[in-house]
């Protein structure tokens, strides 16, 4: 069994000194402003070495990886507010620990696919930090589909064990929807996102392979 061991899955950031730095002949893991590990790849790209997922198989001793936050907590989320209840739109309230205050909203629009728009834990604003607001977009739609108690705590977190990468990085939209309890989508600002292997290298500013 591999020893637990969590390390940074984003692209390499200088000013936070963590992360992967890709080049064409070798990949590095930077922590704490230091390279602790270092491996040769074969990915032809920056933009294939994260869609393939293999920061995997580069970094084998690595048991978890997380996405510019490691935040793991409760959240309760609120059915939708009646006073916010529109024709194809619906806002509710997340709630982050017991301690949080102001509540933060959520919204769930319905215009073909459902989207789902979830706020950020206190001082955790990190849109790359795609498998936390996977994982409260799921929980919003677990408590309206009654899969969940309402206003009762439910855990989340920001790590991704190395063998369900797959799970929360869908590369189609077909096997999101298998995986994520339905046709549903989260939204970044104005902009509906694509399945998360798409989304998480577009947010982490990765250029796509030409159509």
């Amino acid at each position: 069994m591999t020893p637990e061991r969590m390390a940074p899955a984003h692209v390499y950031d200088r000013a936070l000194g963590t992360g992967i730095e890709w080049t064409p002949e070798t990949v590095m893991l930077w922590e704490r402003g230091t390279v602790t590990e270092t491996a040769a790849h074969t990915s032809a790209s920056a933009w294939d070495f994260w869609f393939g997922l293999h920061y995997r198989a580069a970094f084998p001793m690595i048991s978890h990886w997380w996405f510019r936050s490691m935040w793991t907590g409760e959240i309760s989320v609120s059915m939708p507010d009646p006073a916010f209840v529109q024709e194809r739109e619906v806002l509710g309230w997340i709630t982050f620990g017991m301690l949080d205050a102001p509540r933060r909203p959520w919204s769930m629009v319905e215009e073909g696919t459902v989207q789902i728009s979830v706020p950020y834990p206190p001082l955790q604003e990190q849109p790359i930090n795609l498998p936390l607001r996977l994982s409260m977009g799921r929980a919003i739609l677990g408590v309206i589909q009654s899969e969940y108690a309402a206003d009762t705590a439910l855990t989340v977190t920001s790590l991704v064990k190395r063998d369900e990468l797959e799970i929360y990085f869908p590369a189609t939209q077909a096997e999101f929807t298998q995986r994520w309890g339905g046709d549903w989508r989260l939204t970044h600002g104005d902009t509906t996102l694509e399945a998360p292997r798409w989304a998480i290298g577009q947010l982490m500013g990765l250029e796509p392979p030409p159509a």
